[in-house]
């Protein structure tokens, strides 16, 4: 699943597999129909998953509940641009719950 962001395409999802489980890398904007592509992406993986965010430019309220949901059912987000870390974390004391996120770093 590993091909490059091309013009018109919003998203792209790299999965690496790796020995202690599968990291998904995305890449661009995490929004419209690219949210249920993710979640899909998710689902598929066995083991545990890791979400590489480095490269993501956006997410609309629909993207970052999906990263929500996929964090709830084990996903590890990792390098995480500040602007979708406050966005998780507003939605987070607006649920009452706590949120770990790691950022890059």
């Amino acid at each position: 699943m590993d091909l490059p962001i091309q013009e018109g395409v919003a998203l792209r999802i790299s999965e690496i597999a790796e020995s202690a489980g599968t990291t998904l890398k995305v890449d661009g904007r995490l929004s419209g129909e690219e949210v249920g592509e993710l979640a899909k992406a998710g689902a598929a993986c066995t083991g545990p998953v890791t979400l590489d965010l480095s490269g993501l430019l956006f997410a609309d309220d629909d993207g970052v509940s999906v990263l929500r949901e996929l964090q709830a059912h084990g996903a590890d987000l990792r390098n995480v641009p500040p602007y979708i870390s406050l966005l998780l974390e507003l939605e987070s004391n607006a649920s009452g719950s706590t949120l770990g996120v790691g950022r890059a770093g």
